[in-house]
């Protein structure tokens, strides 16, 4: 994945963070959660690389966060996907399964994008930004997101969907991502 995104880590993270939190169960391909790279065949399948000291530790920490909010939210595994906001290269949509909604946005620019993005959260709505905890509150129907900076996602739970996870409760490590998620 590094590869074909030219190299550049936060395209890659962007990628991973819309690969974890759409329908259907993903597919990690060996070495992608660790930053390998490669190339056209017979590059295409280099050995595994097992030193930690060789991995894109920004890479992998993504993966493990990404998967240990798939685990805690079930919205993100089972929840039906919506299309919130499409435009010039900004993407949002809504997974919602009984009374949890998350929203996600994805800044697939290289610039950074100040939006007043219209949502269907209840007015005053707070919502927090799962892997950074920045906090937004809906006001006129909005989520003002000042900046989202190139290339970067957001995950926001509303808070009345939100619940103590590995990433809110300081256990992430291997306790928090062996057990595969449902």
């Amino acid at each position: 994945m590094l590869t074909e995104c030219g190299g550049d880590h936060r395209v890659v993270q962007l990628l991973f963070t819309f690969l974890l939190t759409t329908p259907a169960p993903p597919m990690l391909y060996y070495g992608d959660e660790n930053g390998m790279e490669g190339g056209g065949d017979p590059d295409c399948r280099r050995s595994m690389v097992w030193e930690p000291e060789r991995w894109k530790g920004d890479i992998r920490a993504t993966v493990h966060r990404l998967l240990a909010l798939r685990r805690a939210h079930p919205v993100l595994r089972r929840g039906t996907f919506e299309v919130a906001y499409a435009e010039d290269r900004v993407f949002s949509f809504y997974r919602v399964l009984g009374n949890e909604r998350v929203l996600v946005v994805l800044n697939n620019t290289r610039v950074p994008r100040e939006l007043a993005l219209p949502v269907s959260f209840p007015e005053g709505t707070r919502l927090t930004e799962a892997l950074s905890h920045r906090a937004f509150t809906v006001e006129n129907g909005c989520v003002r997101l000042v900046p989202l900076e190139p290339r970067q996602a957001w995950v926001l739970l509303a808070a009345f969907a939100q619940r103590n996870t590995p990433l809110e409760s300081g256990r992430l490590g291997s306790d928090a991502t062996s057990t595969p998620g449902r």
